[in-house]
């Protein structure tokens, strides 16, 4: 067993870092994700 450190911060000058930019594909895939929900409820509500 051994430990890992995920989401580490560091700071410079007592300022943290910004926080890192989502790569195009993840975004891509979190948009389309979003998209299928909507279409999905909206479909649902047509039909009710």
């Amino acid at each position: 067993m051994g430990t890992s450190l995920d989401n580490v911060r560091v700071w410079a000058d007592g300022i943290p870092t910004p926080p890192p930019i989502p790569e195009p594909t993840t975004l891509a895939l979190m948009v389309t994700g979003l998209a299928a929900l909507a279409a999905r409820t909206r479909r649902q509500q047509k039909t009710s």
